[in-house]
């Protein structure tokens, strides 16, 4: 089998690593050399996203954008660490050999703030700290992995967002966004690949929505009191 070939045989598990850790401790081991961990990453992609409304012309600057405060993003504990998790039915395993080169929350934290850098027209996030941002960011990752059917993988993201008025502290706006990017095929070079799809489509969602509800907001304060 090619070694870059995704098998569902192919699960490491604590038990087993402890296990070999405890056989081979203290000795010389006379195993052959074996491949090395390949790493990975994703980010934000710009270039995947189509022309039109979800890509700013230019990057936000100055007073020209509402100042947008997140307090953290949070994966599944089982998605956040350098494992590549994959699912089947009640089945939950990483793929074996393949590491992301940092922790998947740090990654996609950095692809959020890139994909406002790059993208968002009317909000920005906040350079200054809490206390100078109109409003909060709330991101609640529910998905972050390669989901299998029938041997296709999927990657998936999905994720609760809250826009919170900080001023009053008060929940403005909230959505539940989800994303399903499928693999060319089983192999990790064409899953990661999806997973930075799925991220920047995800990440385009997000400012959709956080720009959606600054507008929403800005013509209810703008609108005649009654």
């Amino acid at each position: 089998m090619n070694r870059h070939m995704v098998s569902r045989r192919q699960l490491l598990t604590l038990g087993a690593v402890l296990t070999a850790s405890t056989a081979l401790g203290g000795c010389i081991t006379l195993l052959p050399n074996v491949d090395p961990v390949q790493l990975y990453r994703f980010g934000f992609n710009a270039d995947l996203l189509k022309s039109g409304n979800e890509v700013a012309s230019e990057p936000v600057t100055g007073g020209e954008a509402a100042e947008v405060y997140i307090s953290g993003i949070n994966l599944p504990k089982a998605a956040a660490g350098d494992g590549i998790l994959t699912t089947e039915n009640s089945l939950v395993s990483y793929i074996e050999g393949a590491r992301w080169a940092s922790p998947a929350d740090t990654l996609f934290e950095s692809a959020v703030s890139e994909g406002f850098d790059r993208v968002a027209k009317h909000v920005r996030l906040s350079d200054r700290g809490r206390g100078a941002a109109k409003y909060r960011l709330d991101i609640q990752v529910r998905r972050f992995e390669t989901a299998y059917a029938k041997r296709q993988p999927t990657v998936v993201i999905a994720l609760d967002v809250t826009m919170v008025r900080l001023s009053n502290r008060t929940a403005v706006a909230h959505k539940y966004l989800s994303r399903e990017v499928k693999a060319g095929s089983n192999r990790v070079g064409e899953i990661v690949p999806a997973y930075e799809e799925a991220t920047t489509l995800m990440i385009a969602d997000i400012v959709a929505f956080a720009e959606g509800t600054v507008k929403g907001q800005a013509l209810v304060v703008q609108s005649p009191t009654s």
